[in-house]
């Protein structure tokens, strides 16, 4: 029993009947027999073609059926085919009917389109190269998002600029594994406190396809992690800080430029700069890329063709407001080359890299962490008084 059946009959300016079948589950198991698919061809009920590939785009390959044509030439070959204006009407016109569709069950059953978008969606989302029925397939495309209640909802890009905020002028979107990972993202912060919606993409596809579209109507797809903060400062923050931290005194500011001077050199080249954060409330430090550069995700999908691929520098931005940073601007004051600013500077940036999943010497890390550890853990004795 299909999920949805199709049929359609058309008489002019050419005469054909389709009848189409989605079916209720993918048969889609880590692209394997990719090849396998196709719509029987017929020619005034006389099979021409089985599993004709040319009839319907890769993107909607999960359809099944048939097409039956009284225009063709009973004897034409399969290798004229895809020359054929007629061949080429029928198709074209075989996918507007299935999106078509989509369009009006993603319209009037909400519920039904998700179970097709959750069943169907991966091989679905191929369709970002058909820019003939851009147009249909952007209103098609489903998200998680920030706003949703869980990792089950999904909305459409209609529905993110219809509750978006006023005089906003951007889609803002993270990639991540789960929702989990996205919403403890440092770069998601400023987001959560401005109360701006961001999409959360959990498959790597899903940036290539926001990239390859550029916009949705007038709004740009923009990652949080090219943002320009200063075109955020003109929302309303919701959220108050969770701590009170006293602002720095101007001394202590004039320390703090200091330290992030001190900071990118102890980094060097690992970084483009070491600059105050203003994106961040929670967290020490975040790895941030310049606009218009290629996003973390983005970069490993390259890296899978180009092993050669050079990574971007990116900018280690830093919170004034972390208990961290102001224990280092103290250390600072004191010494500013004590030996902890170097180890919490490179502890710091490794954090960051790990957050992106993208740590260059993990054995490094790994090592500095257990120096650290064992380290606090005296010191943590002779607090408590344990000895």
């Amino acid at each position: 029993e299909p999920a949805d059946v199709i049929h359609k009959s058309i008489d002019a300016p050419i005469q054909f009947n389709a009848l189409l079948f989605i079916p209720k589950k993918s048969s889609e198991y880590f692209w394997i027999d990719r090849e396998n698919y196709g719509l029987d061809l017929y020619v005034r009920r006389v099979l021409i073609q089985h599993k004709n590939k040319d009839l319907l785009p890769e993107y909607l390959s999960f359809v099944k059926g048939v097409v039956d044509s009284e225009d063709l030439p009973l004897n034409i070959s399969r290798e004229t085919l895809q020359e054929n204006v007629i061949f080429n009407k029928i198709a074209s016109s075989v996918t507007t009917t299935i999106l078509s569709y989509l369009l009006e069950k993603a319209k009037n059953d909400r519920e039904g389109y998700n179970k097709f978008w959750k069943e169907h969606g991966k091989v679905f989302k191929l369709g970002y190269t058909d820019f003939s029925n851009k147009d249909k397939y952007v209103e098609l495309l489903r998200f998680n998002s920030s706003k949703c209640k869980d990792e089950d909802e999904l909305i459409s890009l209609e529905d993110y600029v219809n509750r978006k905020l006023e005089n906003q002028k951007e889609i803002y979107y993270a990639s991540g594994v789960n929702r989990n990972a996205i919403d403890s993202d440092p770069h998601m912060e400023i987001f959560k406190n401005k109360n701006l919606e961001v999409l959360y993409l959990y498959d790597p596809v899903d940036e290539l396809i926001l990239t390859s579209l550029g916009k949705y109507k007038e709004y740009d797809f923009k990652s949080v992690e090219t943002v320009d903060t200063k075109k955020l400062e003109e929302f309303k923050s919701v959220a108050e800080t969770k701590k009170e931290i006293e602002e720095l005194s101007s001394d202590d500011k004039k320390h703090f430029s200091s330290l992030l001077a001190k900071m990118k050199k102890i980094l060097g080249d690992k970084v483009e700069d070491v600059v105050e954060s203003k994106r961040l409330v929670d967290s020490a430090a975040c790895l941030v890329l310049k606009d218009n550069e290629l996003t973390n995700t983005m970069q490993k999908i390259l890296r899978i063709t180009n092993k050669n691929l050079t990574p971007q520098k990116k900018i280690l931005e830093v919170n004034p407001d972390n208990v961290l940073i102001r224990n280092l601007i103290k250390i600072f004051k004191a010494d500013s080359n004590d030996e902890f600013i170097k180890t919490a500077t490179e502890q710091i940036y490794d954090l960051a890299q790990l957050n992106e999943s993208d740590i260059e010497d993990i054995h490094s890390f790994i090592k500095r962490s257990s120096k650290i550890l064992e380290e606090s853990s005296s010191w943590y004795i002779k607090i408590k008084n344990y000895q």
